[in-house]
């Protein structure tokens, strides 16, 4: 089946930068398919059922810093990143960094949006190890959005895609302690719980357990 049907991929073009299936792989996150703009003006990405993934667009940064404003009071605890300070010149910089990032095959970072565009949160694959061909799976959803299974679903659509297409085996999800919210998209999205992993993360300052779930590829 064609990734397009499959997955919902926008296909992004050919040449030597074209993403490529996974018996035709150079590196463990080939960058083609999370690049650029169809003919149709449409970004490259992955369709869910209530949102979509997609590469990030100068005008993303409004969208994020509001997202990331009405949200402060329930991510900053755990995305300290998310601040009730944060600025939109921070958003500007973000997105304008993601397609270096992803070119340079250290992280890959989505859009997620709504039916409508809208701005919804962020999917990502970040600290690749490319030896033993593993990464996190991070993600977040501004507060208006949440209840919907936006998260989970992303999740599970990013997966499937970074299974079918890199050459990564294991997907990691790193929640700190108490982050139940997060824990929750996790188990939905069908990450197996390995346990409790003492001073995984450092938050403000200062180690915090984390609880560790994984997405692993099945051979």
């Amino acid at each position: 089946m064609e990734l397009a049907q499959k997955y919902g991929v926008l296909p992004s073009g050919s040449g030597p930068g074209e993403l490529k299936g996974r018996r035709g792989r150079a590196n463990p996150c080939a960058t083609g398919a999370w690049q650029g703009d169809e003919a149709d003006g449409r970004p490259s990405g992955v369709s869910v059922a209530s949102c979509s993934l997609r590469t990030y667009q100068p005008d993303d940064a409004q969208g994020l810093w509001e997202a990331a404003r009405e949200s402060v009071a329930e991510i900053s605890p755990w995305l300290p990143w998310c601040h009730a300070e944060y600025s939109i010149n921070e958003a500007v910089e973000w997105v304008g960094s993601r397609a270096r990032l992803a070119a340079e095959g250290r992280e890959y970072n989505l859009a997620i949006v709504g039916t409508d565009d809208r701005f919804l949160g962020s999917c990502g694959l970040n600290q690749i190890n490319s030896i033993h061909r593993f990464c996190n799976l991070g993600y977040w959803v501004r507060t208006s959005a949440t209840g919907r299974g936006v998260a989970a679903e992303a999740v599970r659509r990013m997966a499937a895609f970074a299974f079918e297409n890199t050459d990564l085996v294991r997907l990691e999800i790193v929640c700190a302690v108490g982050n139940d919210r997060s824990q929750r998209v996790a188990a939905r999205a069908g990450a197996q719980r390995e346990g409790v992993l003492r001073n995984r993360l450092v938050l403000r300052g200062q180690p915090v357990g984390a609880v560790m779930y994984s997405l692993v590829r099945h051979v």
